[in-house]
């Protein structure tokens, strides 16, 4: 760790963004919503199906052709395919290979081994639930607009994070600055305990007027040790914030104290983050709706089959007759199902249209709220830039009078209670000097995360307004 680090609001929000852990937290809540992505994009990834078993039985049964005893091989193959047209193709393999020992009755006639190859394409083609894919399309574009959604949120989130970040720096330079005026006025005090002293000890001095000066320097010695633990407690604050270990002495780079208010355009509403995600979000519940209303809906499907069969004491011919399509099997038709009650589903669609409509009142909500947050930041940093000058202005003044009071007095021509007057309130305007800059400062942060601007993309380096 170096002994001292010129610290700047930019390597703060670098900091905080690239070691906070908040920042971190944010990151994991972006990985749990892609996963949902992912899951519903699984719906239409193929499938592949396998399976083998072995049977050995001797077990009695009404079968035209009994058998003592039978061992069977059986391996099956499947693949499957969802579109998101609300077609479900499907393609099996099944083989069957037995070894039997026939009863007495049947020796001389049924074979003891037997193959049988089944092959199978089979169609499925919804109408009705999940008409044509609705359901399933709307399901996968509302995990699509979820993301969209917490992307916008995400960058939300961040701004947030890197404004109270800025927060806190500026208290921390504004502690900083405080403490360097204290440390200052209890030396101009401590001058001034000197002088007086040298004026008491030729007797040009009032009565009390020593005390009171040394009254005043004791003050000003505690002021320094409440304003050094404020100070240490908020570089404390930063440090945590930062999940980074800072040199005792900092020294904060502010590039213009004053900077000029920016003259900034107009902006849309709807090309803020805030308005994106509230409508993306409202998106997503319309989707959502639409999906669980085919969804309720009654099943009918189309369904279209062929089957190829093969049977043979031989595989491989079993195979042949299989792939020659010499015994096929074709079927159509359709399937109908229906829920006989509804109450579950009515109330779980319900509760989607409550949803719904509690989303339009918060896009409304979203839009008052940016309308006024875009005038009253603008209206605070306005406000806070002429509060700045006006306080920078008044030090200037204030130190002026300070040291003609000084000089006044050191002649003999003002008393030690208007002096120390002059001086308090010149260290007053000191330290309201420092809170007005730093209060500008936020205020422009405050405005610029506003419009979008304090946090522009995802993962580029954060540009702070100053």
């Amino acid at each position: 760790i170096p002994d001292s680090l010129q610290i700047t609001p930019e390597l703060v929000v670098n900091l905080v963004l690239k070691n906070g852990l908040a920042a971190e937290k944010i990151r994991f809540e972006q990985q749990k919503v892609k996963a949902e992505l992912f899951s519903a994009q699984s719906l239409f990834e193929p499938k592949l199906q396998a399976e083998a078993n072995y049977t050995d039985s001797k077990a009695e049964t009404l079968s035209i052709s009994p058998t003592i005893e039978s061992q069977t091989l059986g391996l099956n193959f499947g693949l499957s395919k969802k579109f998101a047209t609300g077609s479900l193709l499907s393609w099996r393999y099944n083989r069957t290979s037995q070894n039997s020992i026939p009863s007495s009755l049947l020796a001389t006639t049924f074979p003891t081994t037997l193959t049988l190859d089944t092959m199978e394409l089979e169609f499925t083609q919804s109408l009705l639930r999940n008409g044509w894919g609705q359901a399933d399309r709307n399901q996968l574009n509302s995990a699509i607009t979820k993301q969209e959604s917490s992307e916008w949120q995400k960058l939300e989130d961040l701004e947030a994070l890197v404004l109270e970040t800025m927060k806190a720096y500026w208290d921390a330079y504004v502690a900083k600055e405080n403490l360097e005026k204290s440390l200052a006025a209890r030396d101009r005090y401590d001058r001034l305990v000197k002088i007086v002293r040298k004026k008491a000890s030729l007797g040009f001095t009032g009565p009390g007027e020593l005390s009171r000066i040394e009254a005043e320097y004791e003050a000003q010695i505690q002021l320094v040790k409440k304003r050094s633990a404020t100070y240490l407690n908020l570089v404390d604050q930063l440090e945590i914030q930062l999940k980074v270990t800072l040199p005792d002495e900092l020294n904060f780079y502010i590039k213009d104290p004053l900077p000029p208010l920016p003259e900034l355009p107009t902006l849309s509403l709807e090309n803020l983050r805030a308005y994106k995600g509230a409508r993306a979000k409202l998106q997503q519940l319309n989707l959502n709706l639409e999906a669980a209303d085919s969804r309720n809906r009654s099943a009918f499907d189309l369904v279209l089959k062929t089957s190829l069969t093969g049977l043979d004491e031989q595989a491989s011919e079993a195979l042949s007759e299989v792939t020659g399509a010499t015994k096929p099997i074709y079927y159509i038709g359709f399937k109908w199902e229906s829920f006989i009650g509804e109450d579950t589903l009515l109330a779980a669609t319900k509760s989607l249209q409550a949803d719904r409509n509690i989303q339009k009142l918060e896009l409304v909500r979203v839009i008052d709220q940016l309308k006024y947050e875009l005038k009253a930041h603008q209206r605070l940093a306005q406000a806070e830039y002429l509060v700045a000058q006006s306080a920078i202005k008044s030090v200037t003044l204030r130190k002026r009078s300070a040291r003609e009071i000084e000089q006044a007095y050191r002649q003999g021509r003002q008393t030690i209670s208007e002096l120390i007057q002059t001086l308090d309130k010149l260290f007053e305007s000191e330290t309201a000097q420092a809170r007005a800059i730093g209060d500008y400062h936020i205020a422009l942060n405050q405005w610029a995360a506003t419009r979008d601007e304090l946090i522009r993309q995802p993962s580029a380096t954060t540009e702070v307004k100053q």
